[in-house]
């Protein structure tokens, strides 16, 4: 799952704002982990750790509900569709130079 959001999100953007939007997504993918931590922590402390596992559990099924909601709704994100004609042949130029003598 990660792998394939990786690759979704590097596509979906633009080559010169590739960078500073990764650096966002790996701040948040990365940056996760630190503050739900104590929450799960507590969570298992307080109400043991059968329900830590069903609220990862029932926030996992959110989670995907969540994204099959933004990858299929109407507004949700845009692909880019691979270039065909002179705009290929320009593209392949430009990434070899060989092919442009």
């Amino acid at each position: 799952m990660l792998n394939a959001a990786n690759t979704t999100v590097q596509l979906s953007v633009s080559p010169q704002m590739r960078g500073r939007v990764m650096a966002l997504y790996m701040m948040l993918v990365m940056g996760g982990t630190p503050l739900g931590a104590p929450v799960v922590g507590w969570v298992g402390a307080t109400f043991g750790a059968r329900w830590t596992l069903i609220g990862g559990g029932a926030m996992t099924v959110l989670g995907v509900l969540l994204a099959v909601a933004v990858f299929r709704g109407p507004g949700g994100p845009r692909r880019r569709s691979a270039p065909t004609g002179e705009r290929a042949a320009a593209a392949d130029a430009d990434s070899d130079p060989a092919l442009a003598a």
